[in-house]
């Protein structure tokens, strides 16, 4: 009788024994998740809800002239990408906008309706740093680490926002059946997930997250973030999304602020998503889109299609002043709609020393940018005073045309009949 009891004493000993070795990694797992860890094999905080889901990102498709039509939008190379704009849009007005929260500016645009209440705000990010190896021993052992280096980047990159980090009771391949029957598979996954999660958690603004999406589509990681006016105790207006986007193996962040339930600003969103490409950026491309603006005539120059073609070209050579005071200066002899430059005049003041404003009771600027702005005028005015003399002739001419147009002006004021002589005015 002893001796029946001391066995079934000791076989569930064993049992319990060999259940708790086989749940501890279960343990260890939803630990993590749940409550966070900070020990010698792992430093992870403790995570919400929110940051464990992933998903598939459902972009509402829209049809129609609102995006169809190509006489109203332009795909403009705006530093780093061909972003599509609505340029000749009657539901837009598109205006340049620099945001200044935040450590470094961020460029971008903002979309008004014709009553310029805000409907879109776009805006370029930093890149984003992504550090796939952590010092954490538990992903430095070989088990892991042999295991982890045969996964794709690409594999990565997607589970990062559409993986769906569960506790181990709600994962059927988690069960204790099938860690005794394949340790090695389950554990290397119990692994790679708490390793997702802490990559969220390091990529992500995890305080003001409402999803982690993936849209499968275009391999491009949409986060939905808290709204300004939700921040505010405000009903929700406007959805608002960080998109991550890959390309030549950096990642690039936008902002991407839309009105809800307004179809223009869905049509704006579904476009982009659709449209956006990456595209490298040099000075060169500055020059090209500012010939091409130069070809325009005066009213679409200080039109939203004039600005919005300035604005990209000054973005491949952002140390250019002149293309941002160029800008500046057309802008606001534009209509009312065009007025909205406050963000620019901020930011060509903290950068360039002037906020380049063609109105005195408006211009800001440094006592350097101020000395050098009246050297300049000084000159402008000598030069005037010269042309007024009789017989004066610039030592150089811009191009063969302002040559010919300067001696037809001259021969004009002299009184000059050119019928009579043929119509030559001069030789070289």
């Amino acid at each position: 009788m002893k001796l029946t009891l001391f066995f079934t004493v000791f076989v569930l000993v064993i049992v319990a024994v060999i259940y708790l070795a086989l749940a501890t990694p279960n343990s260890f797992y939803d630990t993590a998740l749940l409550h966070g860890m900070d020990n010698e094999y792992l430093q992870i905080q403790k995570s919400t809800s929110v940051v464990r889901v992933g998903q598939e990102y459902d972009l509402e498709e829209i049809d129609g002239l609102i995006v169809s039509d190509n006489n109203v939008w332009k795909g403009l190379h705006f530093k780093t990408f061909e972003i599509p704009l609505p340029v000749h849009h009657p539901l837009f007005i598109t205006l340049p906008y620099i945001d200044l929260k935040g450590e470094e500016p961020s460029i971008g645009f903002k979309l008004l309706d014709q009553k310029e209440k805000e409907m879109v705000t776009l805006l370029l990010k930093e890149e984003v740093s992504l550090d796939t190896k952590f010092q954490d021993k538990v992903f430095t052992l070989p088990f892991f680490k042999n295991r982890f280096a045969r996964l794709s980047f690409e594999k990565i990159w997607e589970d990062l926002f559409i993986l769906d980090i569960k506790e181990s009771r709600k994962i059927d391949d988690f069960k204790i059946s099938n860690l005794v029957n394949n340790p090695d598979k389950v554990i290397f996954q119990m692994l790679y997930n708490i390793y997702i999660l802490k990559l969220r958690m390091n990529v992500f603004n995890t305080t003001e997250l409402r999803s982690v999406n993936f849209w499968s589509k275009r391999k491009m990681g949409v986060v939905k973030t808290i709204d300004d006016e939700t921040k505010l105790g405000k009903p929700q207006q406007y959805e608002q999304e960080v998109i991550f986007y890959l390309a030549k193996d950096k990642i690039y962040k936008f902002y991407l602020r839309s009105k809800l339930n307004d179809i223009a600003a869905t049509g704006f969103r579904n476009k982009f998503f659709n449209e956006v490409s990456f595209l490298r950026s040099d000075k060169e491309n500055a020059i090209m889109l500012y010939s091409e603006y130069n070809t325009f005539p005066y009213h679409k120059k200080v039109n939203q299609e004039g600005m919005i073609y300035l604005y990209s070209a000054w973005t491949h050579d952002m140390e250019r002043s002149s293309f941002f005071a160029e800008m500046i200066n057309f802008m606001e002899r534009g209509d009312a709609g065009y007025m909205q430059v406050n963000s620019l005049y901020e930011f060509a003041l903290k950068k360039f020393g002037s906020n380049f404003s063609s109105d005195l009771k408006k211009l800001k600027e440094t006592q350097f940018q101020k000395l050098q702005r009246k050297i300049s005028e000084e000159k402008e005015r000598e030069v005037k005073e010269l042309q007024k003399q009789k017989g004066y002739v610039p030592d150089t001419f811009e191009s063969k045309e302002h040559k010919i147009n300067f001696f037809l002006k001259r021969a004009k004021e002299e009184g000059v009949n050119l019928d009579r002589n043929n119509g030559e005015l001069i030789g070289d």
